[in-house]
């Protein structure tokens, strides 16, 4: 055999493996080790013909292997996929101007008041507004008496919503923005850490 003819026949044996499903593989490896190492089918193997078992072990084995990976790394890629679809905008808070504070009213009740700073950038390929805050930790319960989230225009200084002054957010840039809540009631639980959610 010439080393092109050798060539030849590892590239065909090459396409004709690449799209056999990974339990094909799995099933001749596993059949070959049970002749081999199970006691009652081993002793009715003739000799000669283990090491053609061990061969077919080794090189089914080592196919079922690649084959598994093959198949996770497709299925992490294709989460991956639709997680970015999925996601349309990230939001990156300015730590240090995200503040929150509860103070007390005129008629003796307790507002909470959240503020919170970020960059916003558009993951999706078409514009996004940013229509809904709400508090999602710490539990405050009562009445949310007011909830905004402003943008900055895209070209230019001035804030505004996506309702009123329909400033979005182009795809694939980042934005400056604001959110505030304020809520008649005080936290529960925790106090040291604020979780918001955002609607689009």
């Amino acid at each position: 055999m010439t080393p092109v003819e050798g060539a030849t026949i590892f590239q065909k044996f090459s396409e004709a493996v690449k799209d056999l499903p990974a339990w094909i593989f799995s099933a001749f490896a596993t059949t070959a080790a049970v002749l081999l190492f199970v006691p009652l089918a081993n002793a009715e193997l003739p000799m000669e013909y283990r090491p053609w078992l061990v061969i077919s072990l080794v090189l089914f084995g080592v196919l079922a292997i690649f084959k598994w990976v093959v198949v996770v790394l497709r299925a992490w890629r294709a989460f991956q996929a639709e997680a970015r679809v999925r996601k349309t905008f990230h939001l990156t808070p300015i730590a240090q101007q995200c503040h929150w504070s509860v103070s007390k009213q005129a008629d003796g009740s307790m507002v909470t008041q959240i503020v919170a700073n970020f960059a916003v950038k558009n993951q999706s390929s078409s514009p996004v507004g940013l229509v809904g805050v709400r508090v999602i930790k710490p539990k405050i319960k009562g009445d949310v008496l007011h909830d905004d989230i402003l943008v900055r225009q895209q070209h230019g200084r001035m804030y505004g919503t996506a309702q009123v002054s329909d400033y979005r957010i182009a795809p694939g840039t980042t934005l400056p923005g604001q959110a505030m809540v304020m809520i008649r009631g005080e936290p529960g639980g925790s106090r040291e850490r604020v979780l918001i959610g955002f609607e689009n």
